[in-house]
């Protein structure tokens, strides 16, 4: 064992105004001059919001854009984990939903 965590995923189905430009990288052209096609795209971001790590992932996707949060703590001994559960396995999937609204103005449908 290394870590414990709780992820909740989202599938949107259309373009997000905040979204969008996240997959704008300025090597695009650069990639299509020598023959290239980006078949897919990924942004990941490792937030801290104090002793809380959140693994934020955007991946563009045919369908149009997935974002996974996945709320991790390191530990190695069992019995440690579960304070990090009892304290956020509730909180967790509203979290998700409220960091989606306000980092890029989506309402999931639940």
């Amino acid at each position: 064992m290394r870590g414990i965590g709780f992820n909740y995923g989202y599938d949107i189905a259309e373009g997000s105004g905040a979204i969008d430009p996240l997959f704008l990288f300025p090597d695009a052209e650069n990639i299509e001059a020598v023959g290239g096609k980006v078949v897919g795209m990924n942004v990941t971001r490792k937030i801290a919001f104090g002793e809380r790590r959140i693994n934020l992932i955007l991946a563009r996707t045919k369908a149009g854009v997935r974002i996974d949060f996945n709320y991790h703590h390191d530990t190695a001994i069992a019995a440690d984990a579960i304070p990090f559960l009892e304290a956020n396995s509730l909180t967790s999937k509203a979290n998700s939903l409220d960091l989606a609204d306000k980092l890029y103005g989506l309402k999931v449908e639940q």
